[in-house]
């Protein structure tokens, strides 16, 4: 099971899948594809200079991402998380035994 945790800027996901053997997994697959596409949208936020203190750790069943806007920027890095997490609540919806999402209040 991936177990997955979302706060307003950070992102934690650990586990496999287990739908398929290793490698063959698409809902690993999905998971790994929408942490990695949030992480390069951070660094390009971090270079543009809209969020500061950014941490990104991706490996082989364990993702972590967090982050801080910087003043003014919080709209932009809100709308990057949200549509992770759209997608992150789509997977679970298709795959409800093998995933969990839980949200961290802020």
């Amino acid at each position: 099971m991936i177990r997955i945790e979302i706060g307003k800027f950070s992102l934690m996901a650990q586990g496999h899948g287990g739908t398929a053997p290793k490698g063959q997994d698409l809902l690993c697959a999905g998971v790994s594809t929408l942490l990695v596409s949030l992480a390069k949208t951070l660094q390009d936020m971090e270079k543009a200079g809209l969020c500061q203190d950014l941490s990104v750790c991706l490996e082989s069943g364990y993702g972590a991402l967090s982050c801080r806007p910087t003043v003014g920027a919080e709209g932009g890095l809100t709308w990057a998380f949200q549509t992770v997490y759209n997608g992150l609540m789509l997977l679970q919806q298709l795959y409800p035994k093998h995933i969990c999402l839980q949200v961290e209040s802020s």
